[in-house]
């Protein structure tokens, strides 16, 4: 560790950076109001010169300076909110773009007996028995296109299947993997007549 040094050295522990009781107030203040800011030259010159202008303002202008630097703090912070708020968007959205375009692949693996069947979507595989896939291929046939064969399949998840919304992330009937489900479903699939 190394010795934080104020003053003479004397004021702080070498292990723990605890101000000791022979610290003087003036010195922690100048660190504290320095790293608050960002510290730098400018800033210590300014808050001497504000020392300097309070001693002929009134308690009124003092007020008034404290209202406005109140002001100033609170505007920056919620700049500073407001920024990260929009960075999370942003990585979201982003984060979206790169599902939608590198995921919206489907894979159709299925048991050698056509027992069961696994659709593989945003990265899960999800099961499905002989009778359900039945009813997949149904809904998809019967559908005019994909945006109705995405409303029939999210309902169908959300009432039946609870799960594979669960674990692919489906929020919405207008999500696109559904489009590529009834694609790949029609293109590969048809019930036998």
């Amino acid at each position: 560790m190394k010795k934080n040094k104020t003053g003479s050295g004397k004021g702080t522990s070498k292990k723990t950076g605890v101000k000791k009781k022979g610290q003087t107030r003036k010195s922690a203040g100048r660190r504290a109001a320095s790293s608050a800011s960002g510290g730098g030259a400018r800033a210590v010159h300014l808050r001497n010169e504000l020392k300097k202008l309070s001693g002929a303002m009134t308690a009124e202008d003092i007020g008034t300076l404290l209202d406005q630097a109140r002001i100033l703090i609170h505007n920056r912070e919620v700049l500073d909110s407001a920024e990260r708020l929009k960075s999370a968007a942003q990585a979201r959205v982003r984060a979206q773009g790169v599902r939608e375009q590198n995921t919206l692949r489907v894979k159709v693996r299925e048991a050698a007996d056509l027992s069961y069947f696994f659709i593989d979507f945003y990265g899960y595989e999800n099961f499905f028995s002989r009778d359900e896939m039945r009813k997949i291929v149904k809904m998809c046939e019967s559908s005019a296109d994909g945006a109705d064969a995405g409303r029939r399949l999210f309902n169908w998840f959300k009432n039946d299947r609870s799960d594979v919304l669960k674990n692919t992330g489906l929020e919405s009937s207008r999500d696109p993997i559904l489009g590529t489900i009834y694609d790949y479903i029609i293109r590969n699939y048809s019930l036998k007549k």
